[in-house]
């Protein structure tokens, strides 16, 4: 899809009538849209299913973490326990770990369903699953199908896609969530400001933060470029209600996409840098023995860094680089634990469980990626980044074109060539400065004491 596919779709959602007991749902079933339709075409991630594995992660969630239930601070952050990467010998939030870093009244929600809670670490951790077992319930109680109104234009509009709407899971989750966290901050805990790094996942409980006047703040997770299908709406009424009040960007080329796409005001969006990246270069902590015996020191150390779309055809790309360049370490980084690939004597598929991309980036020489934002934070380490770019339509070509020191390769002959002739391009400081902010802690605590003044 290109941007007047997502206008176009846009205009036709805004001409229907969704709605829920006088709610404009509009935002929510547009989303939802698109994600099938990317999904259906092999891009973006796949909606998450309750399944049994999950369903049992929650409950262990809940039981280990049911202690903080009652902490009531002032400050919410809204988070996913996947986020955490180990540095040193604690685990951090890779971009939400700043809110702590700067005050010491915080409470983290974090979302278990992809990965169990991690510790240890020096936030305190309240366990989302416990949000969502009451949303759950308020949701059964409380949702009614007579209050939903889908139009039948939209009916129409999913068949020209070849599509399978599931409007009322969704809706009653919105439902669920709405109600049970409006419950929560009457009874429990009423926060001042709340910081989210996936606000999409969030709907009821934006809704009812926007209730109470309490200020949403998005911290910005991942690539930000103008065909982002959950910043380039143009349903701006529609959104007002779901969506963040402020967000904090890596670098200032984001912030220059979000004013363009009118995310949210301009005054409301604020340079910040990335927290991960800043404090693995702060702390300068040692490389794990288990990432150490994966690479020969003789060797220089090539790492790949996956996405759940690409894994499989960058497993393949490994071993046929392998066979041209055998003195070459080839660590591969998938974005989940994967099973099915067998290593080889230079092929490491790591374990994301053992090692973190953080950390490899101190041991990596040269980075290649198709679309991880694993080229953008390479820059800001100093490595050179390869984008293996093989059918000429990279994001990274039609999106950060600005940037000038990514290496463009559509073959392994020709990242074999680059890297031993040196014909490639370093990091310059020009294109880090566009992407990654600086003085990240300073920056974020000047923006957060500018919210609501």
């Amino acid at each position: 899809m290109d941007i007047k596919n997502y206008n176009d779709l846009d205009l036709r959602i805004k001409k229907m009538i969704l709605k829920y007991d006088n709610i404009d749902i509009s935002y929510l079933v547009r989303n939802h849209l698109i994600s099938l339709i990317r999904t259906k075409n092999k891009r973006g991630n796949k909606e998450l299913h309750l399944d049994k594995t999950i369903l049992k992660r929650l409950i262990v969630s809940i039981i280990t973490h049911s202690y903080t239930i009652f902490k009531r601070k002032p400050i919410w952050v809204f988070s996913n326990a996947e986020r955490r990467k180990k540095i040193g010998d604690k685990y951090y939030d890779r971009v939400a770990s700043l809110v702590s870093e700067a005050y010491p009244e915080v409470l983290f929600i974090e979302n278990p369903v992809i990965s169990a809670h991690k510790k240890p670490t020096k936030d305190i951790v309240l366990s989302d699953a416990i949000f969502f077992i009451g949303s759950f319930l308020f949701s059964k109680l409380y949702y009614k199908k007579k209050h939903l109104h889908i139009d039948d234009k939209l009916i129409r509009l999913a068949k020209e896609y070849n599509i399978q709407l599931q409007i009322e899971p969704l809706i009653k989750r919105f439902v669920g969530q709405y109600l049970f966290m409006r419950w929560y901050l009457k009874y429990v805990s009423n926060p001042k400001k709340v910081f989210s790094v996936y606000p999409n996942g969030y709907y009821g409980y934006n809704y009812a933060f926007k209730e109470r006047n309490i200020p949403i703040i998005e911290l910005q997770h991942g690539i930000i470029y103008p065909l982002h299908p959950s910043y380039n709406t143009i349903l701006i009424e529609a959104a007002q209600k779901f969506k963040p009040d402020y967000i904090f960007t890596y670098g200032t080329k984001d912030k220059e996409c979000l004013i363009d796409l009118n995310y949210v005001t301009k005054d409301n969006i604020f340079v910040v840098g990335s927290y991960g990246l800043w404090k693995i270069k702060k702390e300068k902590a040692q490389v794990s023995s288990y990432l150490e015996v994966q690479i020969d020191k003789n060797f220089r150390t090539a790492l790949v860094v996956a996405t759940t779309n690409d894994i499989q055809e960058l497993y393949q790309w490994c071993l046929a680089l392998e066979a041209e360049c055998p003195e070459l370490n080839i660590l591969l980084l998938p974005r989940f634990q994967v099973t099915e690939f067998t290593n080889t004597k230079n092929v490491k598929v790591l374990d994301i469980h053992d090692t973190n991309i953080f950390e490899t980036y101190q041991v990596a020489d040269f980075v290649l990626t198709k679309n991880s934002t694993a080229a953008l934070e390479a820059l800001y380490m100093q490595v050179p980044t390869f984008i293996y770019d093989p059918n000429e339509n990279s994001v990274y070509k039609k999106s950060y074109n600005y940037i000038t020191s990514l290496n463009f390769i559509n073959s392994i002959k020709g990242f074999k060539y680059a890297i031993e002739n040196k014909s490639y391009k370093e990091s310059s400081a020009k294109d880090v400065d566009q992407v990654y902010a600086e003085e990240v802690l300073r920056n974020f605590t000047n923006a957060t004491e500018l919210v609501n003044r």
